[in-house]
Parts: C-alpha cells; sequence; structure tokens
C-alpha cells in the first residue's frame, strides 16, 4: 500500500484523489538513492543474477524472490526494499519531518493488523522463539532489548516470546508509522482521519499466522470465499467481520466518512485521544488502543 499512498500524496497528482485510505503502508519514510542501489545489488547477487540484468527479475519464482528479499534483509522488512524520494517523480518523503502537506483537505483512513510481520517473509525461526533467543532477534533500532521486552510482557503476560517478537516488530514498524501519518493529518484540521487496528486472528497454519499483513483485503472486498489461504476454509465466522468493514469502506469512498448502517459508531481520530476503531469478534472504538506499547517503542526504540 505505500505505492498508494505516495500516488496520493505526490505533487503532480494534487486534485485527483478525493478521498484515501491507507492500509499497512503509509510512506512515512523513503529510501535514499544509494541505499535503494545497495539493495538492489545485493538482491539480484542473491538471486545469482547480474545487476546490469533487471529482465530477468520477470522470470524469478515469487518464493524465490522472497527467499532472496529474506536473506538480505535478515527479515526486517524496514530493511527491505521501498520507495526512493528521488525529488523528481518522489519529491519528498510523503509525512517526513518537515514535509509539507500536500493534500490537507482529503478525508483519510488509514491503519493496519495486529501482527504484520507473521506476513512481511520474518526469520523462519520467528514463529518457535523461547525468551532466550528473543532479544537477537530484534531489529538493530531497538537499543534496550530487555527493557522492551519486559514492557511487552508486562502488557501481555500470557503471550509467547514468538507473540512478542511479531507485537513488537509490528508496532515499531506499521503501528509506529500508522500513528505518524495519522497524528500528521489529523493536526492539520483540515479533513477527517479514520484510524483502525484489525485484530482478527486466523486458523491457517496452525494459527500461527495471527492476524497478518494483507488480511483486511478479502475482509474488506467481501472475498473471503475466494481467499482460503488467508481466512481457512471455515470462513463463515468471519462473515460478519467482513459485512462491517466492506460497509465502512464503501461508507467513506462514497461519503469520505464510515459510518452508516451495519458499522458501529466510528469517531474521528483526533489528538490526544487518538479514537481507533478496533475490528474483532466484537468491533468497537478505543482511545488510542495501542498508545502503551507505543510508549514502549519510543523508549526503548530508535
Amino acid at each position: 500500500m505505500v505505492q498508494r499512498s505516495l500516488r496520493c500524496w505526490r505533487c503532480r497528482q494534487r486534485g485527483l484523489f478525493q478521498r484515501a485510505i491507507l492500509q499497512s503502508g503509509f510512506g512515512t519514510y523513503t529510501i535514499a538513492p544509494d541505499d535503494a542501489e545497495r539493495q538492489t545489488r545485493a538482491i539480484m547477487a542473491a538471486l545469482g543474477l547480474a545487476p546490469t540484468a533487471p529482465d530477468a527479475l520477470r522470470q524469478v519464482p515469487a518464493d524465490r524472490l522472497l527467499d532472496a528479499i529474506r536473506q538480505v534483509t535478515g527479515g526486517d522488512p524496514t530493511r527491505g526494499p521501498g520507495v526512493v524520494a528521488d525529488g523528481i517523480v518522489v519529491p519528498h518523503t510523503p509525512f517526513g519531518p518537515g514535509a509539507p502537506p500536500v493534500a490537507p483537505d482529503v478525508p483519510l483512513l488509514i491503519g493496519h493488523t495486529a501482527t504484520e510481520t507473521t506476513g512481511l517473509f520474518p526469520p523462519p525461526r520467528a514463529f518457535t522463539l523461547d525468551w532466550p533467543s528473543l532479544p537477537e532477534m530484534l531489529p538493530a533500532a531497538v537499543h534496550d532489548a530487555a527493557g522492551l521486552i519486559a514492557g511487552f510482557r508486562s502488557l501481555h503476560p500470557g503471550a509467547s516470546a514468538s507473540d512478542t517478537y511479531f507485537a513488537i516488530t509490528t508496532e515499531l514498524g506499521m503501528g509506529r508509522n500508522a500513528r505518524i501519518a495519522a497524528d500528521r493529518h489529523a493536526a492539520l484540521g483540515r479533513a477527517p482521519v479514520f484510524a483502525y487496528l484489525l485484530d482478527w486472528p486466523v486458523m491457517p497454519q496452525g494459527g500461527r499466522m495471527r492476524s497478518p499483513h494483507g488480511l483486511d483485503l478479502p475482509l474488506v472486498f467481501d472475498t473471503l470465499s475466494r481467499a482460503p489461504g488467508a481466512i481457512g476454509p471455515d470462513y463463515a465466522a468471519a462473515q460478519p467481520l467482513a459485512d462491517t468493514m466492506s460497509a465502512a469502506w464503501t461508507h467513506f469512498a462514497r461519503h469520505g466518512n464510515p459510518n452508516g448502517a451495519g458499522v458501529p459508531h466510528w469517531p474521528a481520530y483526533r489528538l490526544p485521544q487518538r479514537e481507533t476503531m478496533v475490528f474483532a469478534a466484537i468491533s468497537a472504538a478505543r482511545a488510542d488502543p495501542l498508545g502503551a506499547e507505543q510508549a514502549l517503542i519510543a523508549r526503548y526504540a530508535a
């Protein structure tokens, strides 16, 4: 969704977008051209391809490409491929510090899933972690792993080491970036912002994927029967949630506001309350549902 985010906020396309929905990709950071070139060369080398033969990438199976990205990034999605702020096509990082507001009058619906990183090429060990091995698995941005882990364990005492890994890496990446984008757009006071968190554990692969990246797509488009790999064959339990989310997205596309028939009251996101719709077995709006987790990220990570 980052590419859509950047398209929406680019100066050249100002006026083309009347609403914006950012799902798990927010344009809060971009990649410098030199870093992008280094990443590209490393991924091509991992694939055994010459850096001067980009057309050969079209023949690489998706699984092999993801394995190469996982190898280069160590399973950290923030170190992976991304959009380059070249100063021309993408003039600046849309939600970066000091960036001028490009679309201040566009209503924004924004959110992420509870465990994004189960679906973002995590290291295989991530699903079977024990507590002693957890600190070494966390991204380099974490400068006090012990403090961060202790904080998350106090918030979620029943969580396993793997649960904690996915919670931390999700909030360090997608969670923090969603918060930055929502805060900055809401602070302009020009157009409403509506924030959401999708916390719906799915059953495929023994339930280990929890609430992965991309889970919102079959729910929003109400295509559960076509997504057995994401939802599972017994998708009837998720149908009420799909009814709610697809109705909310449709209302927002039509009116710039997700409230309407079939949707629980969804207040606009305002500072400092940060009201957020939590889509779950019983969906409801909550004030800053990840505020404690984000306070820990701010304290113990760069």
